[in-house]
């Protein structure tokens, strides 16, 4: 448990901006349907 806590900060500059990316464009998705 612990080595895995340790990947996820190593990874998580790497991994948090791509999440990142997808939630923004799945929201403006959603904000054009929306409209």
């Amino acid at each position: 448990m612990k080595k895995m806590i340790k990947s996820a900060v190593k990874w998580a500059p790497v991994i948090y901006p791509i999440a990142w990316k997808i939630i923004k464009n799945r929201r403006e998705k959603k904000n054009l349907k929306a409209g």
